[in-house]
C-alpha cells in the first residue's frame, strides 16, 4: 500500500482534529441544552412560569404575557382594552416600564397609572373630554426591551405624552441577570455554547468592574452599564422627538428599612439620571422628593419573609406616585390649556 505523503498525512490529521472539535462542541451543546432545560423545569415548579406568560414572537422581547389571561388584555398588558384609534376629545398618556408601572402586588385600579387616570379625569372641564392612561409596562422588562415597546407599539395609540417609569435595576441584562428569572426562563439561544461564552464575558466584565464601582446593586449596575444608559436615554429622546411627543422620565427610588429618605443612599445617582434626561431634552421627575415625608416601610410592599420589597410600592406608595405626577402635569401650561382649567 502506498504510504501517505507528509502533506496528505497533515491534511488527514487536520481533518481528524476538526471532526474531533466538532464532535466535542456538539456534545457540549447537547449537555448545555439539557442543563438549561433542567433549570427551566425547576423554575416552572418554583415560580409557576408559563402560566401567565409565553415566548414572544419578537425575539428581542424574549417573552410576553398571554393575551386575555391572568388579568392581561388582548395585547398582553395588564390594563383595560384600548383601541389604537383615538377619538376626538381624548388625551392619551402611554406608560412604559416594568413591574412597578404594571402595578405588581396591587389591584389594577390601585396601580399608579390607573390612579393617575382617575385623578386627571376628575380635573377636566368640558363635555366629551377624557384622559386615557394606557399601560404598556411589563414585569421583568429592562430598558433595552422597553425601547422595543416604544418603537413598535406605543405610537400606535397616538399618545400625547409618554411617561417612562424608570427603576434602578433597569440597566440590567435582560436574561443574564439573576434578578430576572423570566428572562432566564424564556431565553433560548440558537447555540448554547456561543451563549455560554457571551455570558462568561459579561460576568468577567462585571467582576472586573467591582474594583472601581460601588458594589450596592443599583449603583453597581449603573456604573457597569452607564454607557448603555446614556445611549438608551438618547434613543428615547430621539424617537419621541421625531414623533413630536413629549416624554417624562419618572425615577423610582429603592425602598430600604434602614433609614428614611433624607438619608437615601442613591441621591447622587438620581441626580445623574435627571441631568442625563435634561441634557437630552427629557423632563425628569425624581420621586425621592415625593417620598421624603414618609418612612420607606410605610410605602413598600412586604415579601413572604416579612422583609420589605425594595422595588414595589404598596397601595399608599402608588397613590403618592400618582399624586406627584399629577402635580407635575398641573404645572404644565399645555395640559392646563387642554383641561380647560387654571391651577
Amino acid at each position: 500500500m502506498k504510504s501517505l505523503t507528509k502533506i496528505e498525512s497533515g491534511v488527514l490529521s487536520l481533518c481528524l482534529f476538526a471532526v474531533s472539535v466538532f464532535v466535542c462542541l456538539a456534545l457540549v451543546e447537547v449537555f448545555l441544552e439539557g442543563r438549561s432545560n433542567t433549570k427551566r423545569e425547576k423554575m416552572l415548579e418554583q415560580k409557576n412560569a408559563g402560566k401567565c406568560s409565553m415566548p414572544s414572537e419578537n425575539k428581542k422581547l424574549i417573552y410576553t404575557f398571554i393575551p386575555n389571561k391572568c388579568g392581561s388584555n388582548s395585547k398582553g398588558y395588564r390594563d383595560y382594552e384600548y383601541s389604537y384609534i383615538k377619538e376626538g376629545g381624548i388625551l392619551r398618556i402611554v406608560v412604559i416600564g416594568d413591574s412597578v408601572a404594571q402595578g405588581q402586588g396591587v389591584d389594577l385600579n390601585q396601580s399608579f397609572p390607573k390612579v393617575l387616570e382617575q385623578k386627571l379625569n376628575a380635573l377636566i372641564s368640558g363635555e366629551g373630554r377624557k384622559v386615557q392612561v394606557i399601560n404598556l409596562a411589563r414585569s421583568g422588562y429592562t430598558t433595552s426591551q422597553e425601547l422595543i415597546i416604544l418603537e413598535q407599539e406605543a405610537f400606535l395609540y397616538s399618545p400625547d405624552l409618554i411617561i417612562w417609569s424608570y427603576v434602578l435595576n433597569d440597566p440590567a441584562h435582560p436574561y443574564y441577570d439573576i434578578g430576572n428569572p423570566m428572562g432566564m426562563y424564556y431565553f433560548q439561544p440558537r447555540f448554547y455554547t456561543v451563549e455560554l461564552v457571551k455570558e462568561a464575558l459579561v460576568k468577567i466584565r462585571e467582576r472586573i468592574m467591582t474594583r472601581i464601582c460601588n458594589t450596592e446593586y443599583p449603583a453597581f449596575v449603573h456604573c457597569v452599564y452607564w454607557k448603555d444608559v446614556k445611549s438608551n436615554i438618547k434613543h428615547i429622546a430621539k424617537l419621541t422627538d421625531e414623533r413630536g411627543t413629549p416624554v417624562i422620565l419618572v425615577i423610582h427610588p429603592v425602598f430600604n428599612d434602614s433609614g428614611d429618605f433624607n438619608s437615601y443612599p442613591f441621591r447622587t445617582l438620581h441626580k445623574q439620571l435627571s441631568s442625563l434626561a435634561s441634557d437630552n431634552g427629557i423632563e425628569a421627575v425624581d420621586l425621592t422628593q415625593a417620598y421624603l415625608p414618609y418612612d420607606p416601610v410605610e410605602l413598600a410592599q412586604k415579601k413572604e419573609d416579612g422583609l420589605i420589597d425594595p422595588w414595589h410600592p404598596n397601595i399608599k406608595g402608588n397613590e403618592i406616585v400618582a399624586n406627584y405626577i399629577l402635580g407635575v402635569l398641573k404645572d404644565n401650561q399645555s395640559f392646563r390649556d387642554w383641561a380647560g382649567k387654571s391651577y
